[in-house]
């Protein structure tokens, strides 16, 4: 990932290397587990292009979550992720770059 890289979902928006770790770094806390169950990628074209099943499971209740991602990795000209975006069920995000939280 690039110093000023951007990451974003339906639920947040970071837009630098220390708070795209953060988020990252957050998921332990909130999952026990997750695994991804099927994968597809483009990955001739920048953005590169991840289609993704990912189940999760939460931590303290017997709930899992399945999520149909798509993911957009934008590259620059070093080959570092600028721009990692993640589409729920495909679905462009509704507030871009403002996120939820």
């Amino acid at each position: 990932y690039a110093e000023h890289a951007q990451f974003e979902d339906p639920l947040q928006y970071s837009d630098n290397l220390s708070s795209v770790k953060s988020a990252f770094k957050s998921l332990p806390k909130i999952f026990k587990d997750s695994e991804v169950t099927k994968s597809d990628a483009q990955i001739d074209t920048n953005p590169m292009k991840l289609m993704l099943e990912t189940r999760y499971e939460w931590k303290g209740i017997k709930k899992e979550t399945v999520i149909r991602s798509v993911v957009l990795l934008t590259l620059n000209d070093q080959e570092q992720i600028v721009r990692h975006e993640e589409r729920w069920n495909g679905d462009p995000i509704p507030n871009a770059e403002s996120g939820f939280f």
